[in-house]
């Protein structure tokens, strides 16, 4: 599950960073050094002005400077810095990029250009960062040019992990390491698959700050993909027990709790969390498929919650279609998996486990059993066995719709096929298929 797991964390850090001004603290329009000697020029009244945040005040001065000199890429870097701070971002983005025109080589209008398109052109954003990223700052080189290469590598460690690593490790040469960069060293370890650098990572937070509730719950995803589940319960427990009020950390146990196959201890969990958060939909599809697994008709509801934001989603489809057939719902399941089965045929990417796509087929093929549409079940059958050998169960299966569909003579053999192979693990199917067999053979 990626909406409830070490990637919260990852975004929690992500949303830290990115709140931060995207420019040098000591002197917000980081053109100057701090032991630089005093100017009394008009550009210097402007930043002293953004200095005591008299943003209007320096937004005049800048504009007159602008007007007069349209190749000044320092007073259109600043000015895009106080319309930034003015909360004007089409005016900053001009202003950002006027900076670049006069000066290709600005540090600070890269730099600011890419942290304000973050949300608005994630390509764009990264481009003008990776740019920053090779120039010279004129001011607090080692913390801005950190600052670029710390958000690079949030940006780039979904998709681009290693390259994330890279730009951190550079960051950290520069200013020393942090606690975000060590939890999101432990975050890249995870996603490039390496367990215990990610353990050992999130370890050392800890070590910072023990019971920290979004350490915990990152070093307990990683525990749990290790089968360290003793150790992630405790943990889990414990930090839970402290920090009630971040219900990760209950969906987290309780996530736990259903891979240990104990849906009593996961379901209170869930049904809390869902009761505060309704709107998280990780949560709501955990505890939706312990409701649907049971054959409970509350998953019913939340499955169509979830199903109201995401029309096509597959596997949610295919959960749904599976509850409703332990509800013995048989017709509305059927309608549910042949919807996804139908967008599954239209994208097969978008679907990739094997073994889901066996379930899926699989179960179409018992609904449509239960509904008499025998032609369907072969199809389905047919279709999962591009996934998978035949088994028993669908054996039967085939053997039943072929029969119905008077087959008679690959019914018989079907049968037969079953027998074979059923052993004393179908008692009912084993008695159906040997009286079958009987009123078969008086059969052409």
């Amino acid at each position: 599950m990626r909406s409830i797991d070490a990637r919260r964390v990852c975004i929690l850090l992500v949303l830290a960073m990115l709140s931060l001004p995207a420019h040098p603290q000591s002197l917000p329009a980081g053109t100057r050094p701090p032991d630089s000697t005093p100017e009394t020029t008009p550009i210097a009244q402007a930043e002293d002005a953004i200095a005591a945040q008299h943003f209007d005040t320096a937004k005049k001065l800048l504009l007159a400077i602008t007007a007069q000199d349209q190749k000044n890429a320092r007073a259109f870097y600043d000015l895009g810095y106080v319309d930034q701070a003015l909360h004007d971002k089409t005016a900053a983005e001009a202003d950002y990029r006027a900076a670049i025109a006069a000066d290709p080589k600005s540090f600070e209008a890269h730099a600011g250009l890419g942290m304000l398109l973050i949300d608005k052109d994630r390509a764009a954003s990264i481009a003008e960062l990776e740019t920053a990223a090779t120039l010279t700052p004129a001011a607090n080189a080692a913390a801005a040019k950190a600052d670029v290469l710390r958000t690079l590598a949030h940006l780039h460690a979904d998709h681009e992990p290693a390259k994330a690593s890279d730009e951190l490790i550079a960051a950290i040469q520069l200013t020393g390491e942090t606690k975000e960069d060590t939890e999101l060293t432990g975050y890249i370890a995870g996603i490039l698959g390496d367990a215990t650098d990610a353990e050992a990572a999130y370890r050392r937070v800890l070590a910072q700050e023990p019971g920290d509730p979004e350490t915990v719950y990152a070093l307990s995803s990683v525990l749990i993909h290790e089968q360290k589940l003793d150790e992630a319960e405790t943990m889990l427990q414990s930090a839970y027990t402290a920090h009630p009020e971040f219900y990760p950390l209950a969906a987290q146990l309780a996530r736990l709790y259903t891979l240990q196959n104990e849906p009593e201890k996961a379901t209170p969990l869930l049904e809390a969390v869902h009761a505060q958060h309704p709107q998280d939909a990780a949560t709501t599809r955990m505890l939706a498929g312990i409701y649907g697994r049971a054959g409970d008709a509350r998953a019913d509801a939340l499955y169509q919650q979830l199903l109201a934001a995401r029309l096509d989603d597959i596997a949610l489809l295919a959960a749904f279609g599976d509850s409703l057939i332990r509800q013995k719902k048989f017709g509305t399941a059927q309608q549910t998996l042949q919807k996804a089965d139908t967008l599954f045929l239209a994208k097969p990417d978008s679907f990739p486990a094997t073994d889901d796509r066996v379930q899926l087929t699989g179960s179409l093929a018992f609904a449509a059993s239960e509904n008499n549409e025998y032609a369907l079940v072969l199809t389905a059958l047919d279709q999962r066995l591009q996934y998978a050998a035949e088994t028993p169960a669908t054996l039967f299966l085939r053997a039943t719709a072929n029969d119905h569909l008077h087959h008679l003579v690959l019914a018989r053999s079907l049968y037969k096929q079953f027998l074979a192979v059923a052993a004393d693990k179908y008692p009912d199917e084993t008695w159906e298929a040997k009286h079958r067999l009987v009123a078969l053979a008086h059969e052409k």
